[in-house]
């Protein structure tokens, strides 16, 4: 079998194939198109970090809210005397 040399072969490809040489060579709609999935990339991104600060958020408001509400009904309990906050005779 015989070797070539890649070097003297017409219409090879450089050896220096970066990520960001590869972009530069690429035609105007692949620019496009990578464009635009890096910023649906970013925006997805964006959304993730929203919704567990959000969620983050509403889980420390239902747990302060679920020991006010306790609290109270622990409170209810021991002053008067009975779960339904009647006295009783």
């Amino acid at each position: 079998m015989q070797s070539f040399d890649a070097t003297a072969l017409p219409g090879t490809v450089t050896q220096h194939l970066s990520v960001f040489e590869l972009f530069l060579q690429s035609d105007s709609i692949v620019k496009l198109v990578i464009l635009l999935l890096l910023l649906a990339s970013f925006w997805s991104w964006a959304v993730i970090f929203d919704k567990t600060l959000r969620m983050r958020r509403l889980q420390q408001a239902a747990t302060s809210f679920e020991e006010t509400f306790w609290s109270a009904a622990r409170s209810t309990i021991c002053s008067t005397g009975s779960a339904s906050g009647r006295t009783t005779r």
